[in-house]
């Protein structure tokens, strides 16, 4: 059966005003935090136990060397949180007075004065205790005593009656049985990242009070009517009452001049209000790079006033946008599309996996994920898949990725393991699920749920499922097929849902019944795919799959040196050091990386071994950047191509949790990697791309992402390694390109233009067909190894630094005296550089800019900070 195309219209939301009849905030430093053994420290909540013992000086940086080791009895720790706080006689004038948890993690008793309250066992809940017959006048006195989630993990486990398995490999330093905990997956560690598992109070905690009822939750669909110009706004208002009220509920768009409202008689306990309005002519939330390139965000109130005067109102802001999920037949092929459509635009997906922005979340701090965030929007990404092994992200999170036009694919967290399927498990998966949505769902950035990364293709990754797969597969079956897809399909109707990332997606999906398409998850004609292939040559294109959608593809590279000096000591910075080995969560991991790049690229030798360990950070970035090229290049030109149609190239991963060898584009920190910059280039909306196949053609492809034709002249350039000199070359015909499309422009014979590959590089541009000094797109092809290529020593100038008016910016100017390729500019600042890897020819000054996170002094501080290399500088 043909899955139905599934149209969605979603909404951004953020909570700007939370406005109960009465609230007190409990976060701050007033908290102490200590063990059965320690005194007691000062805490800060929101936080966890390792910031607050940094803070008060008892560890260092525990991303300093070991500190994943030396630091691993804090997680393994039993933790009390204490504070106290006043209780005033308008405090405890109103009928209900509630406890309202946001979030703990993880596994919690939460006492108030000597009564407990209740326990929690969920980091994505919000948990609200009735403190009404327990709070008193005057001083009160609240504990939360935390149990170690390792040791609760390993009770939970030994409990169960058979085997769950999970992946965890040994290489990776980390603790067992996270899967039967609902925390942070990737705190157990990871195949980038350390095991810390961290406790304590990591959400917003406070008081809030009524005496007849409270508005709890409010969330927000919007449907179009007609066209684009009419839409229906449901908001969703969910309201929590002491018993028998009457009221009226309103829910307002004021920047609009809308309001609608109605009489209400609530019961106790929770109501849930649905109220529409109709919108004409709202702006559009468009995402990122697709014209008109604009997003308006609307403020949306619910007001729940009681017929005796007690009010209480949550807002949200949102912003109108169609969203569809094709899934339809392909004239001509098998399967069916699987790509995105946002008012009535397809839109190739472009972007990469998001990971958690550190190990500790209140580290991941406004300025961090703005940084993120906008250095992707730079990069020319409209997508980031939040990974289902970390954590549901934070309202700002979101709201960032509303403002800059991000669509979220949004894993629910779950992630390469199999789950118990008891009843106490699946409620508590169901009141996460409940939580997190009716927090998030209003927000346009999440465009997709996938209820998990991997677990349908992990049935197959371990001997107890492949012995049993009956069990394991009804195991799989309910909780993400009779569990969280209903759930969804109940809380959330403005937004598709996929089984799994990688998945197939539906067989049928309808509001009657969901029912998954089983099979090969890695198929290449339905829904998306995760590729990786570490040993076969990333620069033959056909290696890789001709997939609908690619959500997953990476290469491992090492950060820099100025990344890695703050968190090691100079015998730590070699390859095959205890330190480097112990990093490496890959099996394999370091080989593979060099493997790689002997295929291509000399092995950095020096006399130095800090010179050669920085050398070799940096060849391995080249490779990276230069596979990950190939490898996204290859899906966008493939989108006009059959049989693949592909829509969308999510590279693995964005951003680092730590100093480690990963797949990111950004260092933890925020430095950017080569790769990174080269993603604005193979990411942009216009895109000239060369590839050989057959063996001695060169062919010429134009990728389009504009809604419009284009059309340009292909200039094609051979430029002789020695000299620069330029050897050859021929522009094209006019090529007029259609809006979302790709085009074959070209092509050409190798062996007819140079009779050794190994002579020179070929350079092309895609050249304005009215404006011929328009380059609209440019490319580079190798058509050798650089490790054949005999390359001139090049001595690169740095010339005339200049520090603009921001203070954050800085340029700089580069000239060579040969050919000098994979340039790359360092600077021990913390920032990035907006062109980075690049050929630099013999005598063409180059003017790069440098954005830094903290104002610049003066250009000769600049200056001063500034290091270059080139390919050629790593050979001995």
């Amino acid at each position: 059966m043909v899955v139905r195309t599934a149209v969605v219209v979603l909404l951004a939301a953020c909570i700007v005003l939370c406005a109960p009849p009465y609230e007190m905030d409990l976060g701050g430093s007033s908290w102490t935090v200590k063990n059965s053994t320690s005194p007691s420290y000062q805490a800060t909540v929101p936080g966890v136990v390792h910031t607050d013992l940094i803070n008060a000086g008892v560890i260092e940086d525990p991303y300093y060397r070991y500190g994943d080791v030396d630091y691993r009895w804090v997680g393994l720790s039993e933790w009390t949180y204490s504070r106290t706080f006043t209780a005033t006689t308008t405090l405890l004038s109103y009928k209900k007075v509630l406890l309202v948890c946001d979030g703990l993690d993880t596994a919690a008793s939460v006492i108030l004065n000597g009564v407990t309250l209740g326990t929690a066992n969920n980091m994505f809940r919000r948990y609200t205790f009735d403190i009404t017959s327990v709070v008193k006048s005057g001083t009160n006195s609240l504990q939360l005593a935390f149990q170690s989630a390792a040791t609760y993990a390993d009770e939970q486990a030994a409990a169960y009656p058979y085997t769950v398995p999970s992946s965890d490999d040994p290489c990776q330093n980390g603790e067992d049985h996270r899967n039967f905990i609902r925390k942070e997956q990737c705190s157990f560690s990871w195949d980038w990242g350390p095991c810390f598992i961290p406790e304590g109070i990591w959400q917003s905690i406070r008081i809030v009070a009524y005496s007849e009822a409270m508005v709890s939750e409010f969330s927000v669909g919007v449907t179009p009517k007609s066209g684009l110009s009419t839409w229906t706004v449901t908001g969703r208002v969910f309201i929590i009452s002491s018993g028998s009220v009457t009221g009226t509920v309103t829910v307002a768009i004021d920047s609009l001049k809308l309001t609608s409202s109605k009489s209400v008689t609530l019961t106790a306990g929770e109501n849930l209000v649905s109220i529409e309005l109709t919108a004409t002519n709202p702006s559009l939330w468009w995402p990122n790079g697709v014209s008109p390139n604009t997003r308006e965000l609307y403020s949306v109130k619910a007001t729940f006033t009681s017929t005796k005067g007690e009010t209480s109102s949550l807002q949200r802001n949102i912003g109108f946008r169609k969203l569809e999920l094709i899934q339809e037949e392909i004239t001509g092929e098998e399967g069916l599309s699987f790509y995105i459509k946002v008012n009535n635009v397809p839109v190739f997906s472009k972007g990469s996996n998001w990971i958690p922005a550190d190990s500790f979340e209140n580290r991941a701090t406004e300025d961090v994920l703005e940084d993120l965030l906008s250095g992707a929007v730079e990069a020319n990404m409209n997508m980031l898949r939040n990974w289902g092994g970390g954590v549901y992200q934070s309202d700002l999170f979101y709201d960032l990725a509303d403002e800059y036009g991000l669509m979220i694919w949004e894993d629910i967290m779950f992630a390469c393991a199999m789950y118990p399927r008891d009843i106490t498990f699946l409620e508590n998966v169901v009141a996460e699920v409940k939580y997190q949505v009716r927090r998030t769902m209003s927000h346009p950035s999440i465009i997709i749920w996938s209820a998990n990364n991997e677990n349908e293709g992990a049935l197959n990754w371990y001997s107890e499922t492949v012995e049993n797969p009956q069990l394991y597969t009804v195991d799989y079956s309910e909780l993400y097929l009779n569990t969280i897809q209903p759930l969804l399909s109940s809380e959330d109707a403005w937004r598709p849902f996929v089984p799994s990332s990688p998945s197939n997606g539906a067989l049928v999906d309808t509001s009657e019944l969901y029912v998954g398409r089983w099979g090969n998850v890695q198929s290449e004609i339905y829904g998306d795919v995760h590729f990786y292939d570490y040993t076969s040559d990333c620069w033959d294109i056909n290696i890789f799959p001709k997939p609908r959608f690619a959500s997953e593809y990476g290469y491992q590279s090492y950060p820099s040196i100025n990344t890695w000096l703050p968190v090691t000591e100079t015998s730590d910075l070699n390859l095959y050091s205890d330190l480097m080995n112990h990093r490496q969560h890959h099996a394999g991991g370091n080989d593979q990386i060099r493997a790689l790049m002997e295929l291509h690229f000399k092995y950095p030798e020096n006399s130095d071994s800090v010179t050669q360990f920085a050398d070799f950070c940096y060849v391995s970035q080249v490779v990276q950047a230069v596979c990950i090229k190939s490898e996204t290049e290859t899906y966008r030109r493939y989108q006009s191509v059959s049989p693949a149609h592909t829509m969308g190239a999510l590279y693995w991963q964005l951003n680092d949790i730590w100093q480690g060898p990963t797949w990111s584009s950004i260092e933890y920190g925020g430095r950017w990697k080569l790769l990174h910059n080269y993603a604005k280039d193979f990411f942009a909306p216009l895109l000239v791309s060369p590839y050989e196949d057959p063996d001695d053609q060169l062919n010429i492809f134009i990728v389009n992402d504009n809604q419009y034709t284009v059309s340009g002249t292909v200039t094609v350039s051979f430029l002789s390694w020695s000299d620069g000199s330029l050897k050859f070359s021929y522009t094209s015909s006019v090529v007029a390109v259609d809006g979302i499309s790709s085009i074959l422009a070209l092509k050409l014979v190798i062996s007819e233009i140079t009779a050794n590959r190994n002579d020179g590089v070929f350079l092309m541009t895609l050249n304005d067909a009215y404006n011929a000094t328009n380059v609209l797109s440019s490319n580079i092809f190798y058509p050798s190894s650089l490790s054949a290529v005999t390359l001139p020593k090049a001595t690169i100038t740095l010339t005339d630094p200049v520090v603009l008016p921001s203070g954050t910016d800085a340029l700089i100017t580069l000239e060579s005296d040969a050919m000098a390729p994979f340039v790359f500019m360092q600077s021990t600042l913390s920032g990035h550089w907006l062109s980075n890897g690049f050929l630099l020819q013999p005598f063409t000054p180059l003017t790069l800019q440098f954005h830094s996170k903290e104002a610049m002094s003066d250009a000769n501080s600049f200056y001063s900070s500034l290091s270059v290399r080139s390919l050629r500088d790593t050979y001995a």
